[in-house]
């Protein structure tokens, strides 16, 4: 009994490392002047297309677009919105990023798994619930529940969302919760009110921001080289329970924190072409040259984190191997004791 525990146990912290959800997202509903650019070329919308790895959906004022995915969860893109699917640089990702504007969110509930979704300044974990996501011109993120929870994190600190309260989160600030009050484009009105006068505060919090996830990314690399000598060690299934759950934590970490630069790079790109002309747009400019010079490094831990995890499943096989050995000779040593017993008895 003690040996099926042990098997099982093993078995649970290697499928943390195996998708188990691959969603898909359609095209379900598009009104009004909607752009999809996908490969740096912008490309007829129609109902039924399928969205996925690097596409930026833009809607002009008065349009809207539904987005479906296979589990039947829905997002809804608003007028004025800048939304990016997934990333270039994450395989099968499929996570909706707000760049700016506002999208609501219907999630069905998961019993594995969740969907995410990113702003420049937070990550969204959804399992099942109701939602209003607003982002400013400069980044600054509101987020409304009216149904379920959520779990909002970033660089800075992570808060837990019940119905009725809100997340509001400025650039390079951690998550502040909040009792929902007025509506959530007024918030986004006043929002980018608030920013045009005082655009180069903005520029020093993004600043700020890309800094923290550069000596995070050098953060995560010295991680990763402890974890690669943790595989190595790996004997027991408390090893592989350990080793799994940082490499996942590492993962997570290094994937949230890219996915949230991407969407500030887009969004710093944006500002500087809205103040083109401006010494504030040449700021903006090299803010979000060293924002990708991050999102490379930032690549690079990710690659590194899954060849970490195929090191781990090759030794979770060799453990699980001997375990197998070691099963089939205590059986085979069973049999064989019946036997001589047997003969004993004759």
């Amino acid at each position: 009994m003690k040996n099926r525990v042990r098997f099982f146990f093993i078995i649970a912290a290697f499928l943390l490392f195996i998708p188990v959800f691959a969603y898909s997202m359609t095209v379900s509903f598009f009104l009004g002047d909607v752009n999809l650019v996908r490969g740096g070329k912008t490309v007829k919308l129609a109902m039924g297309d399928k969205v996925g790895n690097g596409d930026v959906i833009k809607t002009g004022r008065g349009a809207i677009v539904d987005l479906l995915y296979s589990d039947k969860s829905k997002v809804s893109i608003k007028p004025n919105t800048v939304v990016k699917i997934g990333s270039e640089n994450v395989k099968d990702s499929e996570g909706v990023s707000i760049v700016s504007g506002q999208i609501s969110g219907k999630f069905v509930k998961l019993k594995k798994g969740k969907h995410k979704l990113y702003t420049p300044t937070t990550v969204a974990g959804v399992r099942g619930t109701r939602f209003n996501i607003a982002v400013s011109k400069g980044g600054d993120t509101k987020i409304d529940l009216s149904q379920g929870r959520l779990a909002i994190d970033n660089s800075y600190g992570n808060v837990d969302l019940k119905p009725g309260y809100s997340v509001e989160t400025k650039v390079s600030e951690m998550p502040e919760r909040v009792k929902t009050r007025g509506s959530i484009s007024s918030w986004e009105k006043n929002r980018n009110s608030d920013i045009a006068k005082n655009i180069d505060q903005q520029a020093e919090r993004y600043e700020k921001q890309i800094n923290s996830w550069e000596d995070s990314v050098k953060e995560s690399n010295e991680n990763l080289s402890g974890l690669e000598n943790n595989i190595k060690k790996m004997k027991s299934e408390e090893d592989v329970k350990k080793s799994g759950e940082a490499i996942e934590q590492a993962e997570d970490k290094i994937e949230n924190n890219m996915m949230m630069n991407e969407a500030s790079n887009m969004n710093m790109r944006n500002l500087s072409r809205d103040y083109e002309g401006k010494d504030i747009s040449e700021r903006f400019e090299k803010i979000a040259d060293k924002s990708e010079n991050v999102r490379s490094e930032q690549q690079k831990s990710y690659e590194a984190v899954q060849k970490i995890k195929a090191q781990y499943k090759e030794a979770y096989e060799k453990i699980m191997n001997k375990y197998q050995e070691d099963k089939s000779n205590i059986f085979k040593n069973l049999e064989d004791y019946k036997k001589n017993m047997f003969k004993k008895n004759e």
